[in-house]
């Protein structure tokens, strides 16, 4: 039995669908599309009455969209995004984010779960290796928890290591944090995400420009890379190798006009390559969240950041691992060398270089010139 052409979601806008069909069309790409926008109205072209003899005659898009509102795969599309509640949201519509818009290569559509607010124009991306470290871990944390404690929103891909992380650390900070994902919903990857992406709609939102049935395949995660850069006033970087998607993310925001921030690594990390890389080719070295907001206008108040101040101890010790405190339980005020806390806390060498540092990063630890850990 056919599809009638008339069966469709009702509460899905007129503009809304005909979009869609647009973007169901093969070989157009954002630019083409953008184009084609500019010089017709959306919500005409695709319908039979008003197709001009001549509309789009060179590249028979007219008889495309038409065919496309006669398929099934179209009125499917339609269904799961009036059920799933999803926000099809056109660059000339108000809700679009209006950073995103001004990149050279904005996607003429994107599909939102969850609520995008005027205050995530205040955002930074916080970006880094699937495969990261303790040390990155811990670190991406932080800087999220503090920065989405401060009313920044915090932006990442939702992958696996540094971007998964990210996003809980802004979550369990109360703030919010948007995702951005490379494949249309109903293929969310990393599989892993799925336990997290509720807690992400509950305050915050998930975007892609992909229609739902899209597959994560390699080629989109570069084009969701200039999103995440795009939402955003700065990249943050924590761990990459010298070649990863976070280093493509980067080279987007610098193209943008973003700014890019590092965090150093060891130099002898293999996920520290690329940062330490980024470093010396003149990003932003930081270490700590105040180098952010100094560089950046976050729309950050005066009473946050006071509230951030005397909320610091407190904060610090929320940030605080296991690890950590079973480290910093064994330094005391005279020092201790770093054989004595492993000896002390059964703490493995390699781990141990990483949780120091993690320390010394939150300025609860210094090492001192004869070698010794020493709490400040």
């Amino acid at each position: 039995m056919g599809y009638a052409r008339c069966v469709m979601p009702d509460k899905i806008s007129e503009s809304s669908r005909e979009l869609i069909a647009l973007l169901m069309v093969p070989g157009l790409g954002p630019k083409k599309i953008v184009s084609l926008l500019e010089k017709n109205d959306s919500t005409n072209f695709c319908k039979d009455s008003n197709l001009k003899e001549d509309l789009f005659a060179t590249e028979n898009i007219n008889y495309e969209i038409l065919r496309i509102k006669k398929s099934k795969e179209y009125l499917d599309e339609l269904e799961y995004i009036e059920k799933s509640g999803i926000k099809v949201k056109s660059y000339k519509d108000d809700g679009y984010p209006p950073l995103l818009k001004n990149i050279y290569d904005f996607p003429p559509v994107i599909f939102v779960k969850g609520i995008l607010k005027d205050e995530d124009s205040n955002a930074i991306a916080v970006i880094g290796s699937r495969k990261c470290s303790f040390y990155g871990r811990e670190t991406a944390e932080r800087f999220s928890f503090e920065l989405a404690s401060m009313g920044v929103t915090i932006v990442s891909g939702m992958a696996s290591g540094i971007d998964m992380v990210a996003h809980r650390g802004a979550l369990k900070s109360g703030g919010r944090t948007i995702a951005v994902i490379g494949s249309g919903f109903k293929n969310i990857y990393p599989k892993e995400a799925e336990k997290i992406i509720d807690k992400v709609l509950e305050n915050g939102a998930v975007i892609t420009e992909f229609l739902s049935s899209e597959q994560p395949l390699a080629r989109n995660f570069p084009r969701r890379n200039r999103i995440i850069s795009g939402i955003s006033k700065g990249v943050l970087v924590i761990e990459a190798a010298l070649k990863s998607g976070s280093l493509i993310t980067s080279n987007f925001a610098l193209e943008q006009g973003r700014e890019v921030f590092a965090v150093p690594g060891k130099i002898d990390s293999f996920t520290s390559a690329g940062t330490n890389e980024l470093i010396k080719n003149g990003a932003k070295m930081v270490t700590r969240v105040e180098d952010i907001i100094e560089e950046l206008d976050l729309g950050i108040n005066e009473e946050k950041k006071i509230d951030k101040i005397c909320d610091k101890e407190s904060s610090m010790v929320y940030c605080l691992t296991v690890e950590e405190k079973k480290v910093l339980s064994v330094i005391n005020k005279t020092g201790i060398e770093i054989e004595e806390i492993i000896f002390k806390t059964g703490i493995s060498n390699r781990e141990i270089c990483g949780i120091l540092l993690g320390l010394e990063l939150k300025k609860i630890v210094v090492l001192s010139p004869g070698g010794k850990y020493r709490k400040i």
